[in-house]
């Protein structure tokens, strides 16, 4: 009966230290952010689309403040590539970068695919800004996951 006992209460710790590492595995670490801006004159193509779009409509990103667009000029795009870090063996799924905006932020540009990290990975996500010209670099971003289809969320601010 004693044996029994070892054996069941081993099993038992084995199975509450591997429930604690799926745990830890589920926290993101955001390793680093960096910011790139690029002046609109300089992707007028992709400023016209994101323009064109915004007065028919049809624009799937997120819009902070009304804008009339002036000349481009006045703007540029600002793309904030994220350093995410999964620890676990577990995916994280639908990674979405969420930017809270500045004075200076008109909106942010929607992503092309729905991101996942994979276990035991680190990866670089992005985003894109359009502001105003001069509204600098330095922003608060909340990084918003599932796990086993439970959210998760980071904050980073720089």
């Amino acid at each position: 009966m004693r044996v029994f006992t070892c054996i069941l209460l081993l099993v038992t710790l084995l199975v509450g230290a591997f429930l604690g590492y799926c745990y830890y595995g589920t926290q993101m670490k955001i390793v680093g952010v960096a910011a790139s801006v690029t002046p609109a004159n300089e992707a007028l193509g992709t400023y016209n689309e994101v323009r064109q779009q915004v007065s028919d409509g049809v624009f799937l990103g997120t819009k902070y403040r009304l804008d009339e667009f002036a000349a481009a000029e006045d703007y540029e795009f600002l793309t904030l590539t994220v350093r995410m870090e999964n620890a676990g063996f577990l995916p994280m799924d639908w990674v979405r970068i969420e930017v809270a905006p500045g004075a200076s932020d008109v909106l942010q540009l929607a992503a092309t695919r729905t991101p996942s990290l994979a276990g035991n990975t680190r990866s670089d996500f992005s985003t894109t800004l359009l502001t105003r010209t001069g509204g600098g670099t330095a922003r608060k971003i909340t990084v918003s996951y599932y796990v086993l289809g439970r959210a998760f969320s980071v904050v980073f601010s720089q």
